[in-house]
């Protein structure tokens, strides 16, 4: 992990400070509905809306088309981005079964249907949040293979929108996001190990070949 680290501070740095940060809050400051309830309060429709995009980049049929994208033009790339999403996601929703705990909306969908009006509510399965997981799957491992810091900070930022967007939308709690962007932060790391250092299916060898590579 401290290897992983030191290849991607631009993006592994901030989610210490983030994990460390909540950590604390989860455990000096925090309470069942805290966040979603607050941005319900402070209602904002265009901040709503713009939320509404923004979660967009957690889920499959965004991140998916981008992996493949890579897949054509660096098949080691798209692949390490894939599995890194594919791992987490599984984790994520292997964990969702065993907790099987309502979403926020479950206790307060009154609350939040005065507050934003009739807007799309889920109420089961809540812990981990699967859009975070998936989203800092994703950009943790672009992280990764960037070389640049700033681009590292930037996908770190997205990530983590994208965490923001799911107690915006009133959809998760604060601890929903705080795990799921961990999951996914660590499953890029370890896939990222498995591949490179413990060289598991001779991805050194072809991980910089591109599809046409692969056809001749």
């Amino acid at each position: 992990m401290i290897e992983v680290s030191r290849r991607a501070a631009g993006f592994y740095i901030p989610f210490l400070i983030f994990t460390v940060v909540g950590g604390l809050h989860l455990l000096l400051n925090y309470t069942d509905g805290l966040w979603v309830l607050w941005f319900c309060e402070n209602f904002d429709e265009s901040r709503y809306e713009m939320f509404s995009w923004l979660t967009l980049l957690g889920e499959p049929q965004v991140l998916l088309p981008i992996a493949f994208i890579f897949f054509m033009f660096r098949f080691g790339k798209g692949f390490f981005v894939f599995a890194s999403w594919l791992i987490a996601s599984l984790v994520t929703l292997a964990l969702k079964g065993l907790i099987a705990n309502h979403r926020p909306a479950y206790f307060f969908e009154d609350v939040f249907i005065a507050c934003a009006g009739e807007i799309q509510l889920w109420y089961n399965l809540s812990t981990p949040s699967g859009h975070t997981t998936a989203a800092f799957a994703f950009f943790a491992s672009l992280a990764i293979t960037s070389r640049s810091r700033l681009m590292q900070f930037v996908c770190f930022a997205i990530a983590l929108l994208a965490g923001l967007s799911r107690m915006v939308l009133f959809m998760h709690y604060f601890y929903d996001v705080y795990l799921g962007a961990i999951i996914g932060t660590v499953s890029a790391a370890f896939i990222w190990l498995l591949l490179n250092r413990y060289q598991r299916i001779g991805y050194v060898s072809w991980k910089n070949k591109t599809i046409r590579n692969f056809r001749q």
